[in-house]
């Protein structure tokens, strides 16, 4: 008689990308403290942490861990910020993605909470510094708060959210369909999945961001350059579903109780 086939693994409630690129003297330290979040919360998500072929040993520092539900994907080829959280997005589990960043600025206790705000209904849910009871670290160096700042007064009329700039967010898997095609030179991808699936009814959920603790910012002057040709992209998407919207597209919302 045949064993009967074995049932297919359940679902995590979410799935974390970590995109990586030198983080190699970090990494551990967040993975043990969203291992910390997961059993203090009970929500048992799985990471994805996405390496952009580091030089450093970041993938093989989050192999050393030999945590089971840490999945490491190494990427070869051209280097890109949202190519690799696209890449994880395709080998994530579950319909909730979350995305953050690997240099500790963003809080892993605050993952449940996204989390449970797009379980609970909204399209999107967005870490925020700038929500109320959000802040930012006061050694922030003075000239990347005022980039942050002046950044997300530049694309608030194309993004309704207190933050439509931070890397820390939970996004249904049907949402980012309805954007479509990403660029994966997109600089902040989360704006793009925003703008282009014109997502309303954010879920903002405030965090203290706190300045790296390890390691060397990678903003650059290229950086900010190609952040501007992405805010003149969005512009564009905005502006031709304003004045001359497809029969068949609409925002995407949070579905009425």
């Amino acid at each position: 008689m045949e064993d009967p086939p074995a049932s297919p693994a359940p679902r995590p409630p979410a799935s974390i990308v970590l995109p990586t690129y030198n983080e190699a003297d970090g990494i551990g330290m967040l993975i043990r403290r969203l291992d910390g979040v997961r059993e203090r919360s009970g929500v048992g998500f799985e990471l994805i942490v996405v390496d952009d072929d580091s030089p450093d040993g970041t993938a093989r520092a989050a192999h050393a861990l030999e945590a089971p539900w840490v999945h490491v994907v190494e990427r070869r080829g051209p280097r890109s910020l949202a190519g690799a959280v696209l890449d994880g997005f395709a080998r994530a589990a579950s319909d909730v993605l979350v995305v953050m960043d690997a240099d500790l600025t963003h809080p892993p206790s605050a993952v449940p909470e996204l989390i449970a705000a797009v379980h609970a209904g909204a399209p999107m849910a967005i870490g925020s510094r700038y929500a109320a009871g959000g802040s930012t670290d006061p050694d922030w160096p003075a000239h990347r708060r005022a980039a942050s700042v002046l950044g997300t007064g530049l694309v608030r009329p194309i993004a309704r959210t207190t933050d439509p700039l931070s890397g820390f967010f939970a996004v249904r898997r049907d949402v980012l369909d309805a954007a479509g095609p990403i660029r994966e030179r997109g600089f902040k991808i989360g704006l793009e999945i925003i703008v282009r699936a014109g997502v309303r009814g954010i879920a903002d959920v405030p965090i203290q961001f706190v300045d790296r603790e390890r390691g060397a910012s990678k903003a650059s002057a290229r950086e900010a350059a190609r952040f501007l040709l992405q805010v003149i992209r969005l512009y564009a998407v905005a502006a031709r579903r304003v004045f001359a919207p497809p029969r068949h597209a609409r925002a995407v919302a949070a579905p009425r109780e």
